[in-house]
């Protein structure tokens, strides 16, 4: 299972996003890229899970 290293991904993304503005910036800049990315993630897990 994939899941946990993505959920700890994410959760990363979100704590450096909050202790660095500049960082939350970039990623609202790329905001496009990261739902890409997003779905694609969700489709893994979604795949991973029916496996």
């Amino acid at each position: 299972m994939r899941l946990p290293t993505i959920w700890s991904q994410g959760l990363t993304a979100y704590v450096h996003s909050r202790k660095f503005p500049e960082v939350s910036g970039d990623l609202c800049g790329a905001g496009p890229k990261v739902i890409r990315w997003l779905r694609r993630c969700v489709k893994k897990v979604y795949q991973n899970l029916l496996n």
